[in-house]
Order: C-alpha cells, then structure tokens, then sequence
C-alpha cells in the first residue's frame, strides 16, 4: 500500500508540475516588430470591428437580393361567425340581413414576384458597392491597425532601452556620491557639493524607477492592443534597419495613386451615393408584380373546396407632396459631398506621400549619423577599457565613458525607431503596410 500511494502521488505531483509550466510558457511570448504587425491585422479591436462590417454589409445585400425572389405566405384558419349581409351590398327586403352563425375553414398559399422595378434593382447596386465599401474600408483600418500596432512595438522597444541608459546613469551618479564624500573628508570637497551630489543620485534613483515603470507600461499597452492579457512576460526581439528602403520598390506615384486603400474607399463611395440618387428617382417609373393564390375554403375541411387567384398589378406614384423630390435633393447633395471628399482624399494622399517620402530620406540620414556616433562610443568604451587595465584612467572615468555608451545607444535606437515610423507612415499612407508583416509562432 505504501508503494502505491507513493507511486500516485509522484504522478499527482507530475502532473501538477506539468500544468504548471504549461501556464507559464503560455504566459511568456517573444514578439518581433513583423509578427506585431501581423497580428494586429486579426487581433486589433479595430480589425475585428471592420470585419464584422464587412459581414453587416454581406447580410444587408443578401436582404436586397431577398427582395427579387419570391414571396410567399400561407394563412390557415377556422372560424365560427356572422355576417350582415346588407353590409355586403346584397338586398334583402324585408329578410332578416343577418346570417349565421356559420362555421368558415380557409387555407391558402399566397406568392408575389417582383417582375419590374427600377428602384429597387438600382438600390441592389447600391447595396454591391456597399459590401466593397466595407472591405476597403476594412482594409483602411488593418493598415491603421499594423501602424498603430508597430508604434505601441517601437514605444516598448525604445522604454526597454532606456531602462539600461537609467541603470548607467544611477551608477554614475552613484559613483560621484561617493567620490565627493571621499574628497569631503579629506577637506578638498564643500557640503554643498555633497548635498548636490545626494540630490543628483535621487534624481537618478527616481528617474531609474519611473524608466522601468514606463518600460513596463509600455509592454501593457502593447499586450492590451493585440488583445492579450496585460499580465503577459513580453519579450521583443530587436527590430532592424538593414535594407528596409528595399521594400519600396520603385512605383511611380501615378500607380500608387490608383491602387491607394483610402482613395479607392472614396471612389466606391461616390459610386454608392450616384446609384442611391439614379433609385430615388426611379422611383417614379412604374412597378410590375405578378400575383397568386391557391388553397380551399368551407364551412369545414372536409367539405373545402379548391380556390384560386391568378393576377398581374402595376403600381406608380401618382402624387406625394413632393417627397420623392425632396429624397432625390437629399441624394443629390450626398453625391456631390462625395465628389469633394473624392478630389480632397487625392489632393491629401498625393501631398502625404511626398510628405513622408521627404521624412524618410531625413531620418535615414540621422539614422546614418548616430550609427557612426555609436560606434566612435564603443570604441572609446573600448580604449577606456584598456586603460583602466593599465591604471592609465580612473574608475571614475570608465564608469563615465559606459554612461556615454548607454546614452549612444538610446540615440541610435530612438533613431533607428524614428527611421522605422517614417517607413511605416509612407507604406501606411501608400496601403502596402502588409509588406513590413510577418508571420510568427506567437
């Protein structure tokens, strides 16, 4: 007994060994500025919400294409009633007009068939280019989703940088308190300089924390954003600049145009709002419809004889106060604002891409600039590192040329970051921000 009890607690234990770990490895991503882009395109609130508009719209146009079909209804019924049969227009004389009561049994199908109607055919249309509204306009929103989501990436990159850069910094600072307390006792150094010297190492010691509070917050909102839990164990894996201007191509701002995701969504809009107006005023054409019933009525149903209705009806409007003229204004104006929105979006898009063309040139030059300023840092870490074996240099001044290399590499990063959001904004302002996804394992 001892030795099975033994066995299934080491197999309870196992097995809790195992949940355990599966929960902390589900707890803990490793993410890279690609696969946040990528998973913004499904996980973003903004994704999802396109989405199900794009699905909206599919529902609305099956409603439209509804209308063409068939209609039909089947009524049962089985009553007991009277009737006033001068009420009918049937003289009586001087009978009793009232007959009854009587039991009464119908059941019948009844069907309509739109055969012509201009209206409703040119509000189907309208209700197509609905539906491709809503996909360009899902297609607006991942490419904002993949831009927010590669800005929340490079904020939590630069925050966890800077967090190193705080650390050095608290060092130094560290290091300085305690050299001019050396210098205080032995007479060379004021108390005012140790109270700055202790007021620096706050500053130091607070701006420590509140870095790794931003680093932190920084992750949190990046987590929130792709729709995971804030309590994930984030890691980034450092994103690079090598040769990402290659993903430009070299299209001409011409095609560009015609393919960009937000003109494109004006130009079906326009569209949208000429058929909306050309189906007010159809209105005014006549509808034809074909009609038909068929079932039995009697006074019960085993006595019900069949019936039928077999018809053609055409309707047209007549006179409506002015109505229809009044919603073909309305149409009217609503076409013409998407005309302008049209001209307006082109005249943007074309100033944006030029815009952000210029931005991209700049920041990949002072990208360039702290690329050489960083490596003229580590070669002086590098020199003060051979000195101080020497005994050329003091600790003092070791320390000193680390905190300058930490400071280099928050400028490179912050520069490296600038240069990717500049790359970002031009594919997002161009609808190619798919370019820079990338699948992952996350």
């Amino acid at each position: 007994m001892k030795i099975k009890f033994k066995t299934i607690a080491a197999f309870f234990i196992f097995l809790l060994t195992e949940t355990v770990c599966c929960l902390a490895a589900d707890q803990q991503r490793s993410l890279s500025l690609g696969e946040a882009i990528y998973l913004s395109q499904t996980r973003s609130l903004e994704s999802i919400l396109s989405q199900e508009n794009v699905r909206e719209s599919l529902a609305q146009l099956s409603q439209a294409q509804g209308f063409f079909l068939p209609q039909i209804d089947g009524t049962l019924s089985q009553t007991r009633q009277t009737r006033n049969l001068q009420a009918q227009g049937i003289p009586l004389g001087a009978s009793d007009p009232l007959a009854g009561p009587f039991n009464s049994f119908d059941a019948r199908l009844r069907a309509r068939q739109i055969v012509l109607d201009a209206a409703a055919i040119t509000r189907l249309l309208a209700v197509v280019d609905g539906v491709k509204l809503s996909k360009a306009e899902e297609l607006k929103a991942r490419q904002d989703a993949m831009v927010l989501a590669g800005s929340f990436f490079l904020k939590a990159e630069i925050a966890a940088q800077k967090t190193g850069w705080a650390e050095s910094w608290l060092k130094v600072s560290r290091a300085a308190l305690r050299l001019v307390h050396v210098r205080f006792r032995q007479g060379q150094a004021k108390k005012s300089e140790v109270q700055k010297s202790k007021a620096d190492f706050k500053r130091a010691f607070a701006q420590n924390l509140s870095e790794k509070n931003t680093a932190k917050d920084a992750l949190r909102n990046l987590c929130v954003f792709l729709g995971w839990d804030p309590s994930v164990s984030l890691t980034l894996q450092n994103s690079e600049t090598n040769d990402m201007q290659k993903i430009l191509g070299g299209k001409n701002l011409d095609e560009i145009l015609n393919n960009q995701p937000d003109i494109e969504a004006a130009r079906i809009a326009l569209r949208q709002k000429r058929k909306v107006r050309v189906a007010q005023w159809a209105e005014y054409f006549p509808k034809l419809s074909l009609l038909g019933e068929y079932g039995v009525s009697g006074e019960k149903p085993s006595d019900a004889k069949d019936v039928y209705l077999l018809g053609a009806e055409v309707t047209m409007p007549v006179f409506d106060g002015g109505e229809r003229a009044a919603k073909a204004a309305e149409s009217a104006a609503e076409e013409r604002k998407s005309e302008e929105n049209l001209s307006h979006t082109e005249r943007q898009i074309k100033s944006d891409i030029l815009l952000k063309q210029e931005n991209l040139i700049i920041s990949e030059k002072s990208l360039q600039a702290e690329e050489t300023a960083l490596l003229a840092a580590h070669q002086a870490m590098k020199e003060a590192d051979q000195k101080s074996e020497l005994g050329v240099i003091s600790f003092w001044d070791k320390l000193y040329a680390g905190f300058e290399l930490e400071s280099a590499k928050i400028r490179h990063e912050e520069a490296s970051a600038n240069y990717i959001f500049s790359l970002m904004s031009l594919l997002r302002v161009e609808g190619k921000m798919e370019i820079l996804s990338r699948k992952g394992t996350s």
